[in-house]
């Protein structure tokens, strides 16, 4: 089973980035502000040797095209929203290719997950 550092990132309009580290249980939690970069790389030290993962469509648009995901998880669920934030823009980072790497089913939920390709 992998282990999975808890991040929670708040949109770039906020300029905070929580880190927390999984077993922090609540507490430990730090905000930062500023580059997204720097959050992600204060995040990944905190994680240790966990998998960091980045939560929100405009948070993880603004680490793509940075450069920073190596690995991308859809849940796609039967149902269709309407609105909310899209979940890639292109932004700067423009086109990004995926690989496959798998795809699961339980219930009415489908995981898919893809590896981002450089």
């Amino acid at each position: 089973m992998r282990r999975i550092a808890g991040v929670g990132v708040r949109p770039a309009d906020t300029g905070e980035a929580g880190v927390r580290p999984a077993d922090a249980g609540g507490a430990g939690v730090t905000f930062l502000s500023g580059d997204i970069g720097a959050a992600v790389a204060t995040a990944k030290e905190a994680a240790g040797e966990k998998d960091l993962v980045i939560l929100g469509a405009n948070v993880a648009g603004q680490c793509l095209a940075r450069g920073l995901i190596d690995e991308i998880l859809v849940f796609v669920l039967p149902v269709l929203l309407g609105r909310g934030t899209p979940l890639y823009t292109g932004g700067a980072a423009g086109r990004v290719n995926l690989e496959p790497r798998s795809s699961t089913h339980s219930g009415s939920v489908t995981a898919l997950r893809f590896q981002v390709v450089r």
